[in-house]
């Protein structure tokens, strides 16, 4: 492995709803059309100066029209100072030492570690639970998957000038950004809710109302003096990763307070992409269907605008048949490939970054970084996209969104 490493911010990505439409299967290649009416061959760019860009997503296609709100979505700064202090449950993961079957495939957009969930066994899933203001809802552990920024380009001259005219560059990597500070990737774990049957969560002032009424009942109870019970439940067992004897060990003291961070050195994930990132590096684009849909009885959406269910299952749906060349993952993967140390944690309720960027997530991003090699990093920035550029060409990250959000702490 390099002998350099980078840290890695990690956010916990927990969709709550309408879990097949974000972007599953191969992204198909651009046709530059700036519109398209058949979600099949919709494509959505990372080069800000695209009509297929960030800034113009909501107007690609109308499934994506929830991109262009202005209520919850992601990513965000993280003000440690605005940040409301909270106290949360400890957060479970039910056998999180497990390492579950999965595959990587590059669908063009970047490389994801995906898992096979049993549906017929459920204890052989890996189960995140007691998520802040999500109640009694049970996430299973999905994908992981890494973000990245745009290569810098520099006079060969000064070997420090940014040419780009970009201010995204190799140390502006993630997506969230804590006090304004990035990091050069962001890893992403995703754990989908395993109702998949449940429409609260597309409400969104239902969700916000009952997270606020469960904080203050679970909480803030008070005691028989008439005093409100403030414990703080911040857990004392650290995580570990006893059954992996080539994994660092944790540390055996947890963190509080203002205590500093203790970066881990990610060792599996190191490997995991040092290894598959290089074997799925090629990409395999495929023809995008060029048929036009015709026109509905549905209302059009603008940015801004949250398609209903009846547009969603009748315009949104994906056909995702199984064309992605993909790669066993011959150890499997486990969340214990990504925690950090420390349990300190961000959380806020936000939205998919890429599209459809549905408003359906309980974000969780902890305070203290990992760190991988650096040769794990240069095999990502060259994992090819749909077009067959490396990712460091336009880089895998969604701008700061300018909305008024409330984050929570649990330190």
């Amino acid at each position: 492995m390099g002998r350099f490493y980078l840290p890695v911010v990690l956010g916990l990505c927990l969709i709550g709803e309408i879990q097949t439409a974000g972007y599953i299967g191969k992204r198909p290649a651009s046709q530059g059309q700036c519109h398209y009416q058949n979600i099949n061959s919709a494509h959505f760019s990372y080069d800000r100066n695209d009509c297929e860009g960030p800034s113009k997503w909501c107007e690609v296609h109308e499934c994506w029209s929830t991109c262009g709100s202005e209520h919850r979505q992601s990513p965000i700064n993280i003000d440690t100072h605005q940040a409301k202090r909270e106290y949360f449950d400890n957060i479970q993961l039910w056998n999180k030492h497990k390492r579950v079957p999965a595959i990587i495939s590059n669908n063009g957009h970047s490389p994801h570690f995906d898992v096979h969930v049993d549906k017929v066994s459920w204890f052989n899933n890996i189960i995140l639970t007691n998520v802040p203001y999500r109640g009694n809802k049970q996430f299973i552990f999905a994908q992981l998957h890494i973000h990245v920024g745009k290569q810098r380009e520099t006079d060969t001259r000064t070997k420090n000038r940014d040419l780009s005219g970009s201010k995204v560059n190799n140390h502006e990597g993630s997506e969230h950004s804590i006090d304004n500070k990035f990091y050069p990737m962001e890893v992403k774990d995703d754990d989908n809710d395993d109702d998949d049957d449940d429409d609260d969560d597309r409400d969104d002032d239902n969700d916000e109302k009952e997270g606020d009424e469960e904080t203050e009942d679970e909480y803030n109870d008070e005691k028989e003096d008439g005093r409100k019970d403030r414990r703080y439940t911040y857990s004392r067992d650290c995580s570990s990763n006893n059954e992996d004897k080539n994994e660092d060990e944790y540390s055996k003291k947890c963190y509080n307070g203002h205590s500093k961070c203790k970066v881990r050195f990610a060792k599996t994930l190191s490997y995991l992409m040092e290894k598959y990132y290089e074997e799925i590096r090629e990409h395999n684009p495929i023809a995008p269907e060029d048929f036009i849909k015709e026109d509905s009885d549905y209302p059009l959406y603008e940015c801004g605008d949250t398609p209903d269910l009846d547009f969603f299952y009748s315009n949104c749906m994906k056909n995702n048949p199984d064309l992605e060349e993909h790669v066993q993952v011959d150890c499997g993967i486990s969340p214990t490939d990504v925690l950090p140390y420390d349990q300190r944690f961000y959380t806020y309720a936000g939205s998919l970054t890429t599209p459809p960027c549905y408003e359906t997530v309980q974000w969780i991003v902890f305070k203290c970084p990992i760190k991988v090699s650096k040769r794990a990093f240069e095999n990502l920035k060259l994992v090819k996209d749909s077009h067959n550029d490396p990712l460091q060409t336009y880089g895998v990250r969604r701008p700061l969104q300018r909305n008024h959000i409330n984050i929570s702490k649990n330190f």
